[in-house]
């Protein structure tokens, strides 16, 4: 019965609310002197309204600003010869969309950076090995929100279930397809299905501070051990910003567009659908769920709170959403 899951950092926070939390991120970066100097603090922080260059901003809604001043300098960029922009933008200006991006993308950098002792125990053990055992088995789709390696990391790594290592991204012949394979960096054509049985889609809904261009302007993807040398120059293909704007971010990234033109064929294929430790916000999401979900079953699994969330759910998935509340999502086993 294959499935398509849907993930959102609630994932993280299940495991340590404190390093997961988007603000903690955001706020770490801003500060790390190797990020940004202050200039570039100054020059972003500018562009937000009520956001002050000590503090830097704690959540993407704040970014608004920072994102319509990043369009309007590629705007003239392009609308201005190279000679006379500099009778347009100051010399700090012309460097703020790198200034931008290096923030932006150490943001997304800093999950991939999960403390070893934050994963190394049994209930992340016992979540993982059973959730890769489902997807084996199911060929399930994957589609994540967040930009951390606790998926990534298993997937690609392998997991040890019953004394068999399973590993389910491993190129073509992986069980999940994500675009992108050794040596041919990112193609469309590789997420085309030979056997469509035995074959998912994994996409990163947001991006990930894995994917970058190349010096050919390609599309390729980091090692992790490439990671943490990459300081961010380059373009890299993350949604980091206010909601209104994301839809923009991921049209602009052929390779962001490539996996958002796949998850209305995974809600097809899906025979339920399971949103797991999201939060509802992002109503680019909402709104492609809720046009090719149909009749499929929806269960939301999400931490315990104080009101029904029934009416929420449906108003923002579709009708008839299942809603599962937890004390502890990461105890759930009925995949």
């Amino acid at each position: 019965m294959r499935k398509l899951v849907i993930f959102g950092n609630g994932l993280g926070r299940s495991l340590d609310n404190d390093f997961f939390q988007l603000s903690n991120a955001m706020s770490a970066t801003w500060n790390n002197e190797e990020t940004l100097t202050i200039a570039e603090k100054k020059l972003i922080a500018s562009s937000m309204e009520g956001v002050e260059e000590a503090n830097g901003p704690n959540t993407e809604d704040e970014l608004l600003g920072a994102q319509l001043a990043l369009m309007a300098c590629e705007i003239l960029q392009h609308a201005v010869n190279d000679e006379s922009l500099e009778h347009w933008l100051t010399e700090d200006a012309m460097g703020y969309p790198r200034a931008l991006q290096r923030y932006t993308y150490e943001i997304a950098k800093y999950f991939h950076t999960v403390p070893e002792a934050v994963t190394n125990c049994e209930r992340w053990r016992d979540f993982i090995e059973s959730f890769v055992e489902f997807v084996w088995e199911t060929k399930s789709h994957i589609a994540t929100l967040n930009y951390d390696t606790l998926l990534y990391g298993p997937f690609n790594d392998g997991v040890v279930v019953d004394g068999v290592t399973k590993r389910l991204c491993s190129g073509f012949n992986g069980v999940l397809l994500d675009g992108y394979t050794n040596g041919l960096g990112f193609d469309k054509e590789n997420l085309l299905r030979h056997n469509i049985a035995n074959k998912a889609f994994y996409m990163h809904l947001h991006g990930s501070p894995l994917f970058v261009d190349g010096n050919n302007g390609q599309a390729r993807k980091l090692t992790r051990h490439e990671l943490e040398i990459n300081g961010g120059d380059s373009r890299s293909h993350i949604v980091l910003t206010h909601g209104q704007m994301k839809p923009t971010v991921i049209a602009s990234s052929p390779v962001l567009r490539m996996y958002w033109d796949k998850l209305p064929l995974a809600l097809e294929e899906a025979e339920e659908i399971i949103v797991f430790g999201y939060s509802g916000a992002d109503e680019h999401l909402n709104k492609l769920v809720k046009e090719h979900r149909k009749e499929t079953p929806l269960k939301v699994i999400e931490r315990r709170h104080d009101e029904d969330r029934a009416n929420y759910w449906s108003t923002r998935l579709g009708a008839n959403a299942e809603v599962i509340p937890m004390d502890d999502i990461l105890s759930f086993r009925n995949w």
